[in-house]
């Protein structure tokens, strides 16, 4: 131990020998040696913690291939697809509410028409000054013409513009575009379940 000491390395003292090694404690003269060379400590602990991440990460890979914890696949794909279904509705919907104006409120137009008559009309956000013009020409006043004429003729008349039918295109892309994808991941599903090895 003096030598080592003085050479400055460390003293590890394992077991004493003999016949019957075990009644033998691993003490030296009154003290126990578990010294370890400095490198291979940090070699050791160094090649523990390196082994920390690949334990952990095959664990995890491991966890979907063991038996009875196999991979649902179906399951999985299944519950993307309601993901993406409800994404997308969700984003046709609002670019069919920013498109049709279904959260402004109507407009007001006051009209006169070619026989001084007036006309106060209500219309959707998405009508055009042309197509409200075109629809007072079409529901013109019986009460007020060249020939006839009267005080009633300088009151407007209330009209109101229908609302635009929505177009089922927006509907059926809504709709076609989840129920393709679906019949084709389905079927390709099916496809490739073909494959399996059976038991």
């Amino acid at each position: 131990m003096g030598a080592t000491r003085k050479a400055g390395t460390a003293s590890f003292f394992k077991q004493r020998g003999g016949f019957r090694k075990k009644s033998n404690n691993r003490r030296y003269r009154g003290r126990t040696l578990d010294e370890m060379p400095r490198t291979a400590a940090m070699s050791l602990e160094a090649a523990h913690h390196a082994t920390l991440p690949c334990v952990f990460s095959c664990e995890i890979l491991a966890m979907g291939l063991r038996e009875g914890n196999a991979v649902n696949w179906g399951r999985g794909l299944f519950r993307l697809w309601v993901i993406f279904s409800a994404l997308w509705i969700a984003g046709l919907s609002a670019i069919f509410i920013v498109d049709a104006h279904l959260l402004e409120p109507n407009k007001t137009y006051e009209i006169e028409g070619r026989f001084k008559e007036k006309y106060e009309l209500v219309a959707p956000p998405n009508f055009s000054p042309e197509e409200v013009v075109a629809f007072a020409q079409k529901n013109q006043r019986t009460d007020c013409s060249e020939n006839k004429r009267g005080p009633w003729c300088d009151y407007p008349v209330k009209l109101e513009m229908p609302r635009k039918a929505p177009g089922l295109t927006m509907l059926y892309v809504a709709i076609g575009v989840p129920a393709g994808a679906l019949l084709i991941g389905g079927g390709f599903f099916w496809a490739l379940s073909g494959f399996r090895r059976t038991a």
